[in-house]
């Protein structure tokens, strides 16, 4: 007992997880795979990097929620003006420059390609992050229904936290966690995915994120946690389970392999944040990793821009389009990170208390 009270109280306390970032650089090296590659036969877990946005969901509400509960314990209360402007600070920036760069090469262009007819129906939807709602074709910001069902989803979540006890916020949970599990089952039924994307893409993973931060948050929720995962070797162990799961033949990833799937992030995430000393951390903290994680919104918002850029110069296509799509990628964020998020950035800390 006295070490996992030790553990507790250094998970408690820690300013961040070190591991995180090497979390977010593979969440998001998976998307650039899935859109810069045909498919191959050498793993099929190279043809399902979708599954990226599923993981920095899990990541997402692990961390935010985490964050709210501690700011809740430290004073009482959570300032929900205070997270809104830092979510605000970090997500609206980037997102709405590349809105109406987008715009203005979309409507110069106006190609067959690239119609400005098209991107012009679909703004509305994408400047009030409701583009997961409806079906229409928003070209190379189409992207922006994974930040639309995430920014929903915090529009509703820190209310519940900030209104109602922790009791009742981990059974609102459970029911918001079940009620996505039904809906993933009965799309998974279908003969046609349904339209639009809301319908396909629930909120389970970040609810599982967010059930993992209420989990570790109590003493009790964490001393379970660690007798199972706080090993030397859990990491190892559940690295292993995850890649069993991605690995596994299925030419549809939906209902029980998907929900499988997120169960076996779940549990990577906390075998990640509960010994952060595992081997993991010889591979998740290099410096490639850690600074390819912090300008990760960024690869993740610039890498169709840097696709159709490429594709327009270079007629090529495989590992080699990845090569020269994937290199613009990180030269666009690494600039868009240092001349122009940092400021926004900057700013949070006037805003956290």
């Amino acid at each position: 007992m006295p070490e996992v009270t030790s553990s507790y109280e250094n998970y408690s306390q820690r300013p961040c997880f070190e591991n995180l970032n090497g979390v977010r650089t593979l969440s998001v090296l998976g998307v650039l795979i899935y859109h810069f590659t045909p498919n191959t036969n050498l793993l099929p877990m190279l043809n399902r990097g979708f599954l990226g946005v599923d993981m920095f969901y899990i990541l997402s509400g692990f961390l935010i929620v985490t964050l709210l509960l501690r700011e809740q314990n430290r004073n009482g209360n959570i300032s929900l003006p205070d997270f809104y402007v830092r979510r605000v600070l970090r997500i609206f920036p980037l997102y709405y420059l590349l809105i109406a760069l987008v715009g203005v090469g979309v409507f110069v262009v106006d190609s067959p390609g690239l119609p400005w007819s098209s991107y012009r129906e679909a703004i509305p939807y994408l400047l009030t992050y409701t583009y997961n709602w409806v079906h229409v074709d928003a070209l190379i910001m189409d992207i922006s229904w994974s930040l639309a069902t995430e920014e929903q989803f915090y529009l509703v979540w820190p209310f519940i936290i900030a209104f109602l006890s922790k009791r009742s916020a981990c059974w609102v949970l459970a029911f918001a966690l079940v009620i996505n599990l039904v809906w993933v089952f009965w799309a998974a039924s279908l003969a046609e995915p349904p339209e639009p994307l809301i319908l396909q893409v629930t909120f389970t993973p970040i609810l599982m994120g967010v059930m993992i931060a209420h989990l570790l948050h109590s003493r009790q929720g964490f001393k379970f946690a660690h007798d199972w995962l706080g090993r030397p070797h859990s990491t190892v162990l559940m690295t292993s389970l995850l890649l069993l799961m991605l690995n596994l033949p299925n030419e549809k990833i939906l209902g029980l392999h998907r929900t499988m799937i997120h169960v076996a992030m779940a549990g990577w995430l906390m075998s990640l944040v509960v010994y952060e000393q595992g081997v993991a951390q010889y591979w998740l903290r290099t410096p490639f990793m850690s600074w390819s994680g912090e300008i990760s919104y960024g690869l993740y918002l610039w890498h169709m821009v840097a696709l159709t850029v490429v594709m327009e110069w270079i007629d090529t296509q495989g590992w080699v389009l990845f090569a020269f799509a994937t290199s613009l990628t990180y030269i666009l964020a690494y600039m868009s990170f240092n001349f122009y998020e940092k400021p926004f950035l900057r700013m949070k800390h006037r805003f956290k208390k």
